[in-house]
């Protein structure tokens, strides 16, 4: 699964990310703009998914679990973004963050203070809280584990903000990884599994809260375009990509139907990138515009995977190439172009149309050559006419005046092939 979650869902990304500056480009906003926007319309959202692949059945299917995945990695990606983008807020014209500083300085200050907290998580963390877990759960109160599952995940991402001034998203990410760790996080997700619905709903509902209807009659076309580059330029370029990396094509459009929606991640991205002076406020309206219209439009992206299938299955494929035996060689192309005839043991004379006969002499009749297998044959050669020989490849042509072969008896002259006799004799003779 990782051979094409890792790679696919990078990939994806950078062309999601350059379909939308490209779009931002058009529309004359800064490279910093565009780029905040062409990665918010790239990460789709884990939770419509998992919602999704659960209402089909899908989600411990081996398509579901590379969706999953996917959408783990764009989520990872999406973390790291989150991490660098202050850093990088003054060299991308933005007026928040790390602007006074050099970008070399930044980052180093920022790639420092992750790396002490994932120290710090991975070496505390790691211990102390499993076992703060199963002291808990030793006591026998269902609703103080509950309450400890939720004061660790909320204090961890915190801890990460306030003292080591990371991401608030990589703290909670950390904190799942901790809490992962227990023997009872089995029992930890599934206790917390009410209240992670209930902190989605909220979630979803207070970001609603700041879209704006008027969008949609404003600027109807740049909406479009962008619920365009949703559904349509991620899904397209996660089918070609799963395509190219040799999975089947259910896979494939699994996977794209999957990615045609955005969500949590991309409004955190646009609200961060707003904070920082990167983009306009239209920018974030249009990303709530879009993930809202792909969210409601996903539950059809995937009823539509089975008709897609079908009508890719029905459509016609190049048929192979006819091959004769081994000991034969290769059938050479139909001349179509006129009347040819020839004559030996590597040749057969074929009849074409009465439409399509040329000239008094009519012949009407074509010779598809073969190439043999012992280059010591003279007897092909010796007994071409009218100037005919014998090519590597393609079609015996001579003139057609000068030999018509005769027909078999009791054979139509249009519908039967006549056959050479010998060798050395002249085809139908």
């Amino acid at each position: 699964m990782r051979r094409i979650a890792l790679p696919g869902a990078i990939l994806q990304i950078i062309v999601a990310t350059a379909l939308g500056m490209a779009m931002a480009h058009l529309w004359s906003w800064s490279l910093g703009a565009g780029l905040v926007f062409g990665l918010s319309l790239s990460v789709a959202s884990t939770v419509v998914l998992l919602r999704a692949l659960e209402e089909r059945g899908m989600l411990d299917s081996l398509n579901g679990r590379i969706a999953v995945g996917w959408l783990v990695v764009e989520d990872l990606v999406t973390v790291l973004v989150l991490v660098l983008l202050p850093a990088l807020a003054g060299s991308l014209g933005g007026t928040g963050g790390e602007a006074g500083r050099s970008l070399w300085a930044a980052l180093a200050i920022t790639l420092g203070q992750v790396a002490a907290f994932i120290a710090f998580m991975l070496i505390v963390g790691r211990r102390l809280f499993p076992w703060l877990l199963w002291q808990v759960a030793r006591t026998g109160s269902r609703e103080l584990f509950t309450l400890c599952v939720i004061a660790a995940a909320v204090g961890i991402a915190y801890v990460s903000t306030a003292l080591f001034g990371v991401s608030f998203a990589l703290g909670a990410f950390f904190a799942g990884m901790v809490l992962r760790e227990s023997e009872l996080s089995h029992r930890a997700a599934e206790e917390s599994l009410p209240l992670r619905e209930a902190f989605s709903v909220l979630f979803f509902v207070s970001v609603g809260m700041l879209f704006d209807p008027r969008v949609l009659i404003d600027s109807p076309l740049q909406v479009l375009a962008v619920v365009l580059i949703i559904i349509v330029g991620k899904s397209l370029a996660a089918f070609l990509l799963v395509l190219a990396l040799r999975y089947p094509l259910n896979t494939a459009l699994v996977v794209s139907a999957s990615l045609a929606q955005i969500g949590e991640f991309s409004f955190i991205l646009a609200a961060l990138g707003l904070s920082l002076g990167l983009l306009p406020p239209a920018a974030q309206t249009l990303v709530l515009a879009g993930a809202i219209i792909s969210i409601a439009l996903n539950p059809l992206v995937f009823r539509a995977i089975k008709p897609v299938q079908r009508w890719i299955k029905s459509r016609p494929t190049p048929r192979p190439v006819r091959e004769e035996s081994r000991s034969a060689g290769r059938i050479a192309d139909f001349d179509r172009r006129g009347p040819a005839h020839g004559t030996g043991g590597a040749g057969r004379v074929w009849p074409r149309r009465p439409r399509d006969r040329r000239g008094a002499g009519g012949g009407g009749h074509c010779l598809r050559g073969r190439r043999t297998e012992s280059r010591n044959s003279r007897h092909a050669a010796q007994a071409g006419h009218a100037g005919g020989r014998r090519q590597r490849r393609g079609t015996l042509r001579a003139d057609p005046g000068a030999h018509r072969p005769r027909e078999h008896a009791g054979h139509r002259h249009d519908r039967h092939l006549s056959r050479p006799q010998d060798d050395g004799g002249r085809a139908g003779a």
